[in-house]
């Protein structure tokens, strides 16, 4: 078994030469040095394994195996990880600077928090973004509710993932999302006012969409935060529910759209109780 580490950097790859040097240089060159790199490989026909594997570092440990998808990446990551605190990097991705580990990690030795985040720079222009954009913020649920914090952003408590399980295979795109909500409704989320990595603009999360995650949005909404239903947070959602539970039957998903407006017809009576 792994010796424990105080953080566990994990980086899915397939077929990143040009990339992966990068992102792994700016871990290896962090001040704070009690860290181990999982190099998490779906079969490279390239030659990722080469590379990853000539900066002859024992903290870096390599899998390779054939996966379906990021997120499956990212799960089997988890499982390898021997670190207290993970975040999960793109293999195109980069720590901002040498010194981001040793920051985070005078903050959670003096805190209790284990959902904490800060930014990323965006390298290259998305649609809600330009180059050198940074990325975004302090965040409360309700802001969570309407955009994702940025996984590059975020370090998690690896009893995170044992209260709340992994990356939801079925959203190809958004199971970072997905996860972030989950573990919001669970954990206390805490910001810290410092960009942690330059997250490169290129990838599948800014060019298309998840339309299973969007389908199930309210839905899981609903499951998550089923114990705080009174909250203010989820009772300003009512019109967004009945708003989409009208489209979605519309769409033909009658009983489902009908189970939406439900909700959103329950927040809109606890919130004329409460005004």
């Amino acid at each position: 078994m792994a010796k424990p580490c105080k953080f566990s950097i994990i980086i899915p790859t397939y077929n990143s030469e040009v990339v992966l040097r990068t992102a792994i240089s700016s871990i290896t060159d962090q001040s704070f040095l009690d860290f181990e790199i999982l190099v998490i490989d779906g079969l490279s026909e390239d030659s990722t394994l080469q590379i990853a594997d000539s900066f002859k570092d024992p903290r870096i440990k390599i899998f390779s195996e054939r996966d379906s998808g990021i997120y499956d990446a990212m799960n089997k990551g988890v499982k390898h990880a021997s670190g207290e605190w993970l975040i999960f990097l793109g293999s195109d991705d980069e720590l901002f600077d040498n010194d981001v580990l040793k920051d985070i990690f005078a903050l959670i030795d003096q805190g209790s928090a284990k959902f904490i985040y800060g930014d990323v720079m965006l390298v290259g222009n998305t649609s809600w973004g330009q180059d050198g954009h940074v990325y975004n913020g302090e965040y409360d649920i309700k802001k969570l509710f309407r955009i994702n914090i940025s996984h590059q952003a975020i370090f998690y408590h690896r009893s995170v993932f044992d209260e709340c399980g992994g990356y939801n295979l079925k959203y190809k795109i958004c199971g970072d999302y997905d996860f972030n909500l989950r573990v919001a409704a669970k954990f206390k989320m805490q910001y810290l006012d410092r960009i942690v990595a330059k997250f490169n603009a290129g990838g599948a999360s800014t060019t298309t969409g998840d339309l299973a995650f969007q389908g199930d949005f309210y839905d899981n909404i609903f499951e998550y935060y089923s114990k705080k239903l009174m909250s203010d947070d989820l009772r300003s959602l009512n019109y967004q529910f009945l708003e989409q539970g009208t489209k979605t039957v519309r769409n033909g998903e009658i009983l489902k759209g009908l189970r939406i407006m439900g909700i959103g017809i329950i927040f809109k009576i606890q919130k004329l109780f409460k005004s």
